[in-house]
Parts: C-alpha cells; sequence; structure tokens
C-alpha cells in the first residue's frame, strides 16, 4: 500500500509538471511568470497529498509514503524496526514504479529540459541554503503532524494539515531546494532522469529535520502524549502500529479506529528502568547510539564535502586530434571556441569544439586549469553564457562526463546529433552542489 500510494503521488507529480511547466503547454503561455505556476502545482499536489491520505490505503497503511516520517516514527518507538525497513523499501520502489508509469504516458514531455522528471535540485542560492531549508519544512511537517494528530479535536484533521503544508512549500520554498522532504521522492526522478544533483541534501535533511522534531516533540511531552504512527486514525481500518503495542511487539487481534478510547489515545506507560543495571545498560544503549549516529553523520558529510580533495590536483595532457591528409597530419578544424571565465572558483583556459574527419564531434579544453572538488563534471548548456547556478539549471545542458583532470589538455567526445545551434556554452559543474565552477561562452571559430 506505500507503494503504491507514492507511485500514485509520483504520478500526480508528473503530470501536473508537464501540464504546467512544459514550454508547449498552455500553462505556460497563460502564466508567464512561474509563481502563478507555482501556485497551481502547490494546490494541485497538496490536494493529491489531502486525497491519499484518506484514501482506503492511506487509512490502512497510516499514509507515511516517505522514509524520513517513517524513520521519525521508528524513532518514537510508534514502528517496529522490521515494519519500518519494509515500508522504506516499499516507498524507493514506489517512487520509481509512478515515474515509470508517467513516462510511458508522457513520453518525451517529461524528459523536456523545464519538466527534466520533476527532479528535485537546488536553487540558484547553492546546496547549503536548499539543504537548511530541507531540515526547515522538514521538521515543521513532523511538528505539525505530531501536535495535530495526538489532539483529540484536531486528530481528524491532520492529513489536511500535511497537505496545506506540501502547497505552501512548492509554492514559497521550492525554488530554494525544488521541495522534497522525502529522499524516495527524490529517488523516483532521479532515477529516470540519471541526474542526482546534490542528491545528498535530499538523503539527510529531510530525516535530520524530521528527526529533530520528533525529538523534541518527545523530550516536550514524553513517551505517552504520542498516540500512534497513522495520519488517520479516526477510521474503522486495521491498525498494525497499536497491535504491536498493544501486545508487546507480539501478533494481537485487530485494532480498529472504533476501539479507541473516547480521547482517542490508548494509555501508554513509559518505560522506566527498575535496577542499577538497567539503568547503565539503558545509557550504554544511548552512548553507543550516539556514537553510532555521529559516524554515520560524519561518514555522510565526509562524501558529500570530500575535504581532503581540497589539496589534491590531477593533471592530463591528451593529445589534439589529427586530420590526414596528402599534405601529412594537420589539426582539425574547430567549429566553436571560447575562453573560460570564473564563477564559484578561479579557472582558466579555452574550450574548442573540433570537427573530426569521420564527422564526430569534440570537445577540447586547452590550458585548463580550475580547482578540485566532488563530482564535477562538463556540460554543454543551452545557453550563450552561464553567469550562475541557475541559468545552466533552467536552460538544461548535456553532460558530457566527469571532469578528468584539475590541470592540462583533455578532450571529451560531443554526443552525435547535438544541436550546437542551441548549445552555445561550457560549464564545469559540481554535481553535488550545483554549482557552476566557470563557463566559456562559445562563438563561431574565425
Amino acid at each position: 500500500m506505500e507503494a503504491a500510494l507514492l507511485a500514485a503521488f509520483m504520478l500526480s507529480a508528473c503530470l501536473f509538471a508537464v501540464l504546467l511547466f512544459h514550454p508547449a503547454g498552455a500553462a505556460v503561455r497563460l502564466w508567464p511568470e512561474p509563481l502563478m505556476r507555482r501556485v497551481l502545482m502547490g494546490l494541485a499536489m497538496g490536494s493529491t497529498a489531502v486525497a491519499l491520505t484518506y484514501s482506503p490505503w492511506g487509512q490502512r497503511s497510516g499514509a507515511h509514503y516517505n522514509p524520513a516520517l517513517t524513520l521519525a516514527f521508528a524513532r518514537l518507538g510508534k514502528v517496529r524496526p522490521w515494519d519500518a525497513a519494509a515500508y522504506i523499501a516499499a516507498q524507493f520502489a514506489g517512487a520509481v514504479a509512478g515515474v515509470l508509469l508517467a513516462r510511458v504516458l508522457l513520453r518525451d514531455m517529461l524528459g523536456d529540459a523545464m519538466v527534466h522528471y520533476a527532479v528535485t535540485r537546488p536553487g540558484p542560492a547553492g546546496a547549503l541554503p536548499a539543504f537548511l531549508a530541507e531540515v526547515l519544512i522538514s521538521g515543521l511537517l513532523m511538528t505539525v503532524v505530531l501536535t495535530a494528530s495526538n489532539h483529540p479535536r484536531a486528530a481528524r484533521f491532520t492529513g489536511v494539515f500535511a497537505g496545506l503544508l506540501v502547497a505552501s512549500f512548492i509554492i514559497f520554498e521550492s525554488p530554494v531546494s525544488g521541495m522534497s522532504m522525502n529522499p524516495a521522492r527524490t529517488v523516483g526522478s532521479g532515477f529516470w532522469a540519471h541526474d542526482w544533483t546534490a542528491v545528498w541534501i535530499y538523503f539527510t535533511a529531510p530525516p535530520l529535520g524530521m528527526l529533530l522534531a520528533a525529538e523534541w516533540y518527545l523530550r516536550r511531552h514524553g513517551a505517552g502524549g504520542i498516540f500512534c504512527a497513522k495520519l488517520h486514525h479516526q477510521n474503522d481500518k486495521r491498525c498494525i502500529f497499536c497491535e504491536s503495542r498493544a501486545a508487546g511487539g507480539r501478533p494481537a487481534g485487530p485494532i480498529r479506529g472504533g476501539n479507541l478510547s473516547p480521547t482517542g489515545r490508548i494509555p501508554v506507560r513509559e518505560p522506566k528502568p527498575h535496577s542499577l543495571d538497567d539503568l547503565w545498560r539503558s545509557r550504554r544503549m544511548k552512548r553507543q547510539t550516539w556514537i553510532l549516529g555521529l559516524a554515520v553523520i560524519g561518514g555522510i558529510g565526509w562524501w558529500a564535502f570530500r575535504p581532503e580533495r581540497l589539496f589534491v590536483r590531477t593533471h592530463v595532457n591528451e593529445a589534439a586530434p589529427m586530420s590526414q591528409s596528402t599534405a601529412g597530419a594537420t589539426a582539425s578544424p574547430s567549429v566553436l571556441s571560447g575562453s573560460f571565465h570564473s564563477v564559484a572558483h578561479e579557472t582558466h583556459g579555452r574550450a574548442t569544439i573540433l570537427r573530426l574527419p569521420d564527422g564526430r564531434l569534440l570537445l577540447r579544453l586547452t590550458d585548463f586549469a580550475t580547482s578540485n572538488g566532488p563530482d564535477v563534471r562538463v556540460y554543454l548548456v543551452a545557453a550563450p553564457d552561464a553567469a550562475d547556478n541557475s541559468t545552466v539549471t533552467r536552460a538544461g545542458f548535456l553532460e558530457l562526463g566527469k571532469l578528468k583532470g584539475t590541470d592540462g589538455d583533455q578532450n571529451y567526445d560531443v554526443p552525435t546529433g547535438t544541436d550546437l545551434n542551441r548549445y552555445r556554452a561550457v560549464t564545469i559543474w559540481c554535481r553535488r552542489f550545483a554549482v557552476n565552477f566557470a563557463t566559456a561562452p562559445l562563438t563561431p571559430a574565425t
């Protein structure tokens, strides 16, 4: 059910992204400014979230369809570890399947540069503001869910509150981070778009924000103040979470919404250690949990930032392709060329597109030098120039491969059929942090 819920959410996201952002659509002509289209997108996806939460499947599964939300409820002790693992696996599978279905239905329209499979990427401000924004909106959503679902009069409206937040975040926050809040949602789009730009943000920030909110709520209200992991419990559907709690983790008879007390709660007594040995073991477990958590965060931080690369430079020296003729070997003719200007990092050198004797195109960088970084790529950008990050992401790009070295001459194959009237700039791009290192605007060679 969780897989089906997230598949339906992703299908809706892709459909509305094509309707509202595809350049051939009526919405772009009616509302050239993106704000109005974001408003409509927010209303559409907020309504989708509400409909899924109150659907029969959502009432049954709890309507998480978000690994970060499931992890937070697992931390609160409301979802057993094996159930959480199954939920999360289903959520990722559902997201990928939902975009696949949209791809079958929408075909090339879903892959247009302005739609791009509804991929979530940082906005022009870059990766750090996107990370902080994702932590903030994820924490806010978890706080609202916990507050509403544990209030007798507001509990039945938890799904509505969550949908309103989804709509608001798409309207106002999406220009900063792309508005994911959901690692599975990001993977569903990125898998088919082959675009993992700054994916570390969407795997770390949403869980971090929701876990922080859960920890704050737990310390403020205690375990007895948290009822259940379902977003909508006022229904007659079976609740696997309450069954597990009622039986101490053992199988039990079905518990439904109608079995609840008038306040909408099942009393839960917070466990306390009853001996010095129990207390010592409890503290040791907490210490081990903190150590493991810090190790995981440290590993993710190292993978994301790769600080050692600040001190490492790689040199390459690839030969220029030559054309053979009766007069001997000569340099292949240039089609376009231009010099790099620095954007985020000091860079110099020249980019030239050459036409080889067999008709293939090749990009050659000469006298090139730039900074090192994690996951640096070479892009052809569909714009005359790119002096910032947003131009690259908005205009569209064609990836030629990983940067081979920070210094020296290097060659990159240009795919057959590339329209050089459209792609008029070369950008050195850090995909991990969505940062434009430098760009070379291309002009016809003389």
